[in-house]
């Protein structure tokens, strides 16, 4: 699941066979935030955790980042479409948007819980360097046009989203397209975040 900017709340309902109550295991990865569940314990990002059946997650607001994402062991069990259980907005394909008082299934656990170690992270920059693939119709554009992009910070407005160039529409020339391994950090530029690209 994906929480923009915090304010994620949610209550786990895990229960074993006969209907007793059970744990299971989740994760917060991307923007870190503060977390906590209701029994006092903070929730650290990349790390696996023991939630158990009817506790609380709550998510704060990231200090950097925009985005974070929640994980629980067994993956969210709602119908695939087109082999993905993601929500698209463009295209409306997918389960519904969340809601509040929404209930999503928790699919069971694939065999033992494998051992993990815990994945450290530095902390996001304020300025985002993204790297440019150039093309396929940088050469429609001028010589100035293209230093012009990699010459000057850009900012990033509340209208961005995470479909920019993606969409097969046409009709317009494409001067780059962001380095596949930078587009999680794409994903993580707040509105009024600096953006620098550069060729690659």
């Amino acid at each position: 699941m994906e929480a923009t900017f915090g304010g994620l709340r949610l209550r786990l309902r895990a229960r074993g066979p006969g209907g007793t109550p059970s744990v299971r295991y989740m994760a917060l990865t991307g923007a870190p935030c503060p977390a906590r569940l209701d029994d006092g314990r903070t929730v650290a990002p990349n790390t696996p955790i023991a939630v158990y059946d009817g506790q609380v997650l709550e998510l704060g607001a990231p200090p950097s980042g925009l985005h974070t994402y929640v994980a629980v062991r067994g993956g969210i069990d709602v119908e695939p479409s087109l082999g993905s259980r993601a929500t698209d907005l463009l295209s409306g394909l997918g389960p519904a948007p969340l809601t509040a008082g929404a209930l999503l299934p928790v699919g069971a656990p694939g065999g033992p819980m494998p051992g993990v170690d815990p994945a450290h992270r530095s902390a996001l920059p304020d300025d985002i360097t993204l790297r440019v693939v150039p093309g396929p119709r940088d050469d429609w554009f001028d010589t100035v046009s293209v230093r012009t992009l990699y010459r000057q910070p850009w900012e990033a407005t509340s209208r961005s989203n995470r479909v920019a160039d993606h969409p097969v529409t046409g009709g317009y020339p494409v001067i780059g397209v962001a380095h596949a391994a930078d587009l999680s950090l794409a994903g993580q530029i707040r509105p009024g975040g600096r953006v620098w690209f550069r060729p690659e």
